[in-house]
């Protein structure tokens, strides 16, 4: 294939960047070392590898491609996508190879005639695409050749391994055992986003928790910063709204991912756009903070938070919102940070009817995108925030954060507690955003505004410590007296001060209810 022929593949497809992935892998990348191909949320890193695999098929007649991801669900969407890539003909060049306790009901996403398959090393002999997990791998290495096939062994001449960041260092290691010296190897991944679940606390703290291509990343940090490593990063979000995309890119990217999403994907409804107006020059703010006066509660010896009050107030503010514009539950999902809390939510809408919107914990969203995105972050105590080991880690985790505030398209609406949030450094940034933009709304909306100074910057409380949480003298005095009063106030819940450090909580239990809220129209 020609380089003409890439720049008309470009104008269609790629932008500048996934158009040099593809050139660097057509051209012998990731021999020596492997390619990276670091997509921020958003970017289309699954589309670049599927370009990749189609252009290789194209140039290089006798490529065996080897396509792995860490879960199943991710290889479906993998054979899917390329399936629809390639003609009629090349399509039977694809194998999807499945762990035997995958049940037929689980193919669902992908179509079935690439599963059903009588005779397995008839049509490995003939593949030249390989679909499956990174631990399913292992079962080419145990596949005997028949004795017509064309070659003795199913060596891949490329190894691409999608959502590497989410991989086990062993996970990642299965497929690559199967290359050559020959082999191009490109993983491709986020490592700023989730990385790879680890259950044994012993076995994180010793380095488990940290995938391939992050340990990459960083072995190769000072090449990347000056551009000169080996690899590419995508820079093009087509996911989201330019305000959305703003705070992570300037968190996490230093300010070099950037918003292409159509804007037929990002609009809101006129309705919610009026309301939550206070973005500067007319525009709706793409972050909303509704505090809440709520209170956690765990059942038992549960290490899981619910806060009723917070799921009912974000309940009545998502049924607001479905019916004063044309949206339905199909535009939206909610996230919360603890697994009982999902479930209190689950059950909360449908009681409404509501049971078709999406709920889940930050985890199960990585991947995934829906237009609205609404966010209960439950913890109301200033000490729930020191359980590093939680069962999510949510509110202490970067990478959480990350992928919390990116998964949503046109808006994203955080209901919680704005004061025990100004605890942690990038919670309390958020806050900060939102104040700026005019768009908290709730309990302490009143107040916190005020912290804006007129539009000019500001600065609110990093830290509470347990025995206050009054801010330090280094803020300014109009900004402590404005949290003290917040606080005293019980305008965000707790009363005084004293009563706040104490230990078993209960000062933090005694909240009252939060007057039901509807959106304004």
């Amino acid at each position: 294939m020609t380089p003409s022929t890439l720049k008309a593949v470009k104008s269609k497809v790629l932008n500048d960047e996934q158009l040099r992935v593809v050139e660097d892998v057509v051209s012998g990348a990731g021999k020596q070392y492997p390619y990276i191909v670091w997509g921020p949320p958003g970017t289309g890193k699954t589309l670049t590898i599927v370009e990749c695999v189609a252009h290789v098929l194209e140039m290089f007649p006798h490529a065996r491609v080897l396509l792995a991801a860490p879960s199943a669900f991710a290889a479906d969407i993998l054979c899917s996508r390329l399936a629809k890539r390639l003609t009629p003909f090349k399509k039977k060049m694809i194998v999807r190879v499945n762990d035997v306790r995958r049940t037929p009901e689980s193919y669902a996403s992908v179509p079935f005639h690439f599963f059903k398959r009588p005779d397995p090393l008839k049509h490995l002999k003939h593949a030249r695409v390989v679909v499956c997990t990174c631990t399913s791998a292992a079962l080419l290495r145990k596949l005997p050749m028949p004795v017509d096939s064309v070659v003795e062994n199913w060596t891949p001449t490329h190894i691409f391994v999608d959502e590497a960041a989410q991989a086990l260092v062993p996970e990642t290691l299965i497929p690559l055992s199967l290359a050559s010296s020959e082999t191009s190897i490109v993983l491709a991944g986020d490592s700023k986003q989730l990385g790879p679940n680890v259950h044994s606390k012993e076995a994180a703290q010793a380095g488990l928790r940290k995938s391939l291509l992050e340990m990459w990343m960083d072995h190769s940090k000072e090449e990347v910063a000056r551009g000169v490593w080996n690899g590419t990063q995508l820079r093009a979000c087509y996911r989201s709204h330019p305000d959305i995309v703003a705070l992570p890119s300037r968190m996490f990217y230093d300010g070099t991912v950037e918003s292409c999403a159509p804007t037929a994907n990002t609009d809101l409804p006129a309705n919610w756009e009026n309301f939550s107006r206070g973005a500067g020059n007319g525009r709706a703010s793409r972050f909303l903070f509704y505090g809440v006066k709520g209170r956690q509660r765990r059942e038992g010896n549960t290490s899981s938070w619910t806060n009723p009050i917070e799921c009912a107030e974000l309940v009545d503010l998502l049924e607001a919102l479905l019916d004063s514009t044309n949206l339905t539950p199909a535009d939206v999902a909610v996230m919360a940070t603890y697994r009982r809390q999902v479930v209190l939510i689950r059950i909360a809408l449908r009681a409404r009817s509501l049971g078709a919107i999406r709920v889940g914990t930050v985890d199960d969203f990585q991947g995934q995108e829906e237009k609205i995105i609404f966010i209960s972050t439950v913890v109301t105590r200033p000490t729930t925030l020191d359980a590093l080991d939680s069962e999510i880690g949510f509110l202490n985790n970067p990478k959480r954060f990350n992928v919390a505030i990116s998964r949503a398209m046109a808006l994203n609406v955080i209901v919680g507690h704005p004061l025990v949030l100004l605890q942690n450094p990038l919670w309390a940034e958020l806050v900060r955003e939102c104040v700026r933009r005019d768009a908290f709304r709730g309990a302490g909306a009143e107040y916190l505004p005020r912290f804006a100074g007129g539009g000019h910057d500001f600065a609110l409380p990093s830290s509470l410590d347990d025995d206050d949480v009054r801010p330090s003298r280094g803020a300014s005095d109009a900004v402590a007296d404005a949290v003290a009063a917040v606080a005293e106030l019980a305008l965000l819940g707790g009363g005084a001060s004293d009563a706040l450090s104490s230990q078993d909580g209960h000062a933090w239990d005694d909240w009252g209810d939060e007057p039901s809220w509807r959106v304004a129209v």
